[in-house]
């Protein structure tokens, strides 16, 4: 049974709010973990202001020549990243074998085609080599890279709960830490008066991005701890880290991550410590109509407590998770505002949601990634394109090796109507996968944390260096 007394008590006087100057200062009081309490008037006294973000303009970039070998000119080196690969005589796999070099050894380049073919130079003369084998990053093949968990001391690890709190004095604490690395905005406003956060960890004008969601589903908020703790992770070790001989810095210089960490702040807050972390009288009373409501009808044999326990939904009752433009109108559930199942009155009816649209439209990732509980599976595929398809395939049998995770080869269809996953993959055509962290139900118990930060710690870094060499 969750504790809801002592140095918790008055969580309902703890919610504050970000400011933001257009110049992108930020500055976060959201309440230290256990310690700091604000007025009513302290609060009333915060601004919510957003700063209008201009998606960049796309451009046609360095203009592509190919020459009379049908390959796109480059001048550029590359390494070998696999253990051995074969130079060929020709761009084919059938031609002469002219010599073979091991990992890390570096090439000049002057041509690659689209084929998968890289023309290089070799004693004198031009060779050729698959694009399995090499990559544009520098391989450091010297430096051994072992990191210590004691050096990451932001985000505590040790609490059942990571509440909404937390989640604000550790982004002010890693803001402040890592100015460099680090850039923080928001994103949107909740309907109970919390801020939806974007973090951007490392080159936000990198050619390439992900954007991973947390904490849509309010009981799963074990994945916005798991979020948090990776953001400080990559933010710490942005200059020294390494992933089998890629640099943290120049994969983050290319590829940069983007991590909503906790998308629906009311519904984790309601999960963890019920009506007492409700702001608004409204929203209570809300909530209480709909267990007694559900109670009635035998919906639901739970306790208010228990049934606000395992609550999924934000603070208007709809379930962010069916609430997506893909086959909204299609989606089967309850038909009106609960703990789970409401899909909502239209689709994208919910600030979270237009918060997540949003933020796709203005970066356009690589991979869009929504962390979840429970299952130690990886899904990715909803009905795609064989592009995207192909694309999605790769990064979820990475992933699936990484987590030591199941990947699940299913072809989602009805079941994923009015997801992020179906939108971001079928409508914007972004390679989605749904990552199930942990094997119990959710809320998942804190004894799960350890084994999934321990597969999980390098998974961005194995996902960046799949983009790039893309």
């Amino acid at each position: 049974m969750m504790n809801k007394t002592g140095k918790f008590g008055k969580l309902n006087k703890l919610y504050s709010i970000l400011t933001i100057c257009i110049i992108s200062v930020c500055c976060i009081s959201c309440g230290k973990k256990d310690d700091n309490e604000l007025t009513a008037e302290e609060i009333a006294g915060f601004e919510h202001t957003f700063s209008n973000i201009v998606p960049p303009e796309t451009g046609s970039g360095n203009e592509v020549v190919v020459d009379e070998e049908g390959f796109i000119v480059s001048d550029d080196y590359v390494y070998i990243k696999n253990d051995q690969a074969n130079i060929k005589a020709a761009p084919s796999s059938e031609a002469e074998t002219l010599t073979t070099m091991n990992y890390g050894v570096q090439l000049y380049r002057t041509g690659y085609n689209e084929e998968g073919w890289n023309r290089v130079h070799y004693e004198g003369t031009s060779a050729y080599i698959s694009s399995d084998y090499i990559t544009k990053l520098t391989l450091d093949t010297e430096t051994e890279f072992t990191y210590s968990l004691a050096a990451l001391n932001i985000v505590e690890t040790q609490r059942q709960f990571y509440s909404y709190e937390d989640m604000c004095t550790d982004l002010n604490e890693i803001k402040e830490q890592f100015p460099d690395v680090v850039q923080l905005n928001a994103i949107g406003l909740t309907e109970d008066n919390r801020t939806v956060f974007e973090i951007v960890l490392g080159n936000p004008d990198a050619e390439h991005s992900i954007l991973i969601a947390a904490g849509m589903e309010a009981c799963e908020y074990m994945t916005s701890l798991f979020a948090m703790k990776l953001t400080e992770y990559y933010a710490h070790y942005s200059q020294e880290g390494l992933y089998e001989g890629y640099s943290y810095k120049e994969l983050m210089d290319n590829c940069s991550i983007h991590i909503i960490p906790m998308l629906n702040p009311d519904g984790v807050a309601i999960s963890q410590y019920y009506l007492e972390s409700v702001n608004s009288q409204v929203i209570a009373d809300n909530i209480t109509s709909w267990f007694e409501r559900d109670q009635s009808n035998g919906g639901t044999s739970l306790s208010l407590d228990n049934y606000l326990m395992f609550f999924y939904a934000n603070a208007r009752g709809v379930d962010l998770t069916y609430n997506f433009p893909y086959h909204w109108e299609e989606v089967e559930g309850v038909s009106a505002p609960a703990s789970t199942g409401y899909k909502g009155v239209s689709a994208g009816s919910e600030s979270e949601t237009t918060n997540v649209i949003w933020l796709i439209d203005k970066i356009n990732p690589d991979v869009v990634i929504n962390l979840r509980t429970s299952g130690d599976s990886i899904s990715y595929d909803y009905g795609l394109s064989d592009d995207v398809y192909k694309k999605a395939y790769n990064y979820a049998d990475l992933m699936s090796k990484i987590f030591v995770y199941t990947r699940d080869d299913s072809q989602y269809g009805k079941s994923y109507f009015g997801s992020l996953e179906g939108y971001a993959a079928c409508v914007k055509e972004i390679p989605t996968l749904r990552i199930k962290i942990g094997s119990g139900n959710a809320p998942l118990s804190l004894n799960e944390y350890n084994s999934i930060w321990n597969s999980g710690r390098e998974s961005l870094a194995a996902l960046m260096a799949e983009i790039i060499n893309q």
